[in-house]
């Protein structure tokens, strides 16, 4: 662990220093003995190890939950201000559980299915699947040569590449994965394919794995398994922190610094993740720090879940907040809206975390939802339009007998005139662009906005002293920011 905790902390000394300090003093004026003692080696195992424990971080699985109670938890300890969690929702698959057994008195094996085959899950008919057990070593032709592997199970050493595919041109009903003492990623990647490939995959552990080797080399062994796996839609949240920054004149810039707190196996009921724990274990020592020792610019710290299904955590924050260019800023404002309106009540959230319903219609999961606000509804804006009108808010006056509608258009103010409430109404249901201007007017005070100056985003590693800077900012000022920064990085280095 010390040299793990070295390649961990290293990093985070020279993003503290240089966010903190800013460039040109930064390797003048920091202490690096005293950062040293901010992240405690018993402070980083403490946070590896619980989020170690949890099973399994794939979104969707009961793991990943806990752990997003327990980066909230950490963040109200460190004192952060606005803590807030953005619910949204990934499709995952989720093992159902399991079992193989070996004909005859044997007690069951408990079977784990394999990532899916793109979306081909490891599930097993009603009545699961019976079969003669062989083993195949590490899959080799060579190591199959003379075994009949039409509708058998057979079992193979898990550090094997992607020779069960061997198995699968010969015929073979499924394949079972035994435990190895140590494998590397390339090994996992390996385990499944980008197309529905019909061949059910399984892990089983190291005991068992030698149970079955056993039991396979009798020659006569008959199994029974039986297994389901399922794609869920299922909710997922980030979890967000504040500081403020001290400088009035730099504090509206917000920096964002980011690292996901999920995890991802090819097996997705056992991914512990520790190694992919470090990003957060940073991300919280960073809080600490800059709580201790408040920054000029504000900083959002960011931490996000199903980053290994698509990045939807870093998705759903940039869909938030960031997509403010066209043809995107609409559809940004349009998920405020969804979201703000979730919050009043004029959307209801169902028990399960992933269905909304807006008058008498139900989605499941809130893309649908967005997409439908956006693009059909005619519910939803008149009881947002009713609120505003019983609020009596500004961008909505009462003219005579009628109302002056007041939205932004573009640089402008654009003012329409209505007899009454009907007709705006109307009017708002049937011109998108009075629609969006409305909505941009009714959310922008109720749904916070950042204006992000600059993303950080941490996937760190115990296993290597490297570090990459990687810089897409589009702004002149910040590229003559950020070569410097990325310089200091490397004298640091």
């Amino acid at each position: 662990m010390p040299r793990n905790r070295t390649f961990i902390c290293q990093t985070l000394y020279g993003i503290a220093a240089l966010l903190a300090l800013g460039v040109q003093s930064a390797f003048a004026s920091v202490n690096y003995d005293d950062l040293r003692a901010l992240a405690p080696e018993s402070r980083l195992r403490e946070t590896i190890g619980f989020l170690a424990g949890l099973d399994s971080r794939v979104t969707g699985y009961p793991g990943a939950e806990q752990a997003t109670r327990y980066v909230q938890r950490q963040f109200t300890e460190i004192g952060l201000d606005d803590i807030t969690l953005h619910k949204y929702d990934v499709s995952v698959p989720v093992e159902k559980g399991g079992f193989l057994q070996v004909e005859g008195d044997s007690p069951p094996i408990d079977l784990h299915g394999l990532w899916p085959n793109l979306v081909r899950t490891p599930t097993l008919p009603d009545g699961g699947l019976d079969g003669h057990l062989l083993y195949g070593g590490t899959g080799e032709y060579e190591e199959l040569d003379g075994l009949d592997l039409k509708g058998a199970v057979v079992l193979l050493d898990f550090n094997s590449g992607d020779n069960w595919l061997n198995c699968a041109y010969l015929g073979a009903a499924a394949v079972v994965f035994s435990e190895p003492d140590s494998t590397v990623y390339l090994e996992g990647e390996r385990k499944f394919l980008t197309m529905p490939l019909d061949l059910p995959r399984f892990w089983v552990t190291k005991a068992a794995g030698d149970q079955l080797r056993a039991a396979a080399r009798t020659g006569v062994s008959q199994v029974h398994l039986e297994y389901r796996m399922d794609w869920e839609r299922q909710p997922a949240w980030n979890v967000l922190g504040f500081i403020p920054g001290y400088d009035p004149l730099l504090q509206k810039d917000v920096i964002v610094i980011e690292s996901y707190y999920d995890a991802m196996s090819v097996v997705p009921a056992l991914a512990p993740g520790a190694e992919q724990a470090a990003g957060i274990t940073g991300l919280l020592e960073l809080a600490r720090y800059f709580r201790a020792h408040p920054p000029a610019r504000s900083v959002v710290f960011l931490a996000t879940s199903a980053h290994h299904l698509a990045m939807r955590g870093i998705d759903d924050f940039i869909q938030r907040y960031l997509r403010d260019e066209d043809p995107f800023i609409g559809r940004m404002v349009i998920r405020r809206v969804v979201e703000a309106s979730i919050a009043n009540g004029f959307i209801s959230a169902g028990d399960d975390g992933i269905s909304y319903s807006v008058g008498s219609q139900t989605f499941v999961g809130k893309e649908g939802l967005i997409r439908h606000v956006a693009d059909e509804d005619s519910v939803l804006v008149k009881s947002i339009l009713a609120d505003a009108l019983a609020r009596g808010e500004s961008m909505i006056q009462p003219v005579g007998e009628g109302l002056d509608l007041i939205v932004p258009d573009g640089e402008d103010i654009r003012t329409e005139h209505f007899e009454d409430e009907e007709e705006l109404a109307e009017a708002l249901v049937e011109d998108e662009d009075l629609r969006l201007a409305f909505y941009r007017r009714w959310v922008d005070p109720k749904v916070d906005s950042l204006d992000v100056k600059l993303f950080v985003s941490l996937d760190l590693s115990s296993q290597t002293d490297e570090l990459g800077v990687w810089n897409s900012n589009s702004s002149f000022y910040y590229k003559r920011y950020l070569a410097p920064f990325g310089k200091n990085f490397m004298r640091y280095s």
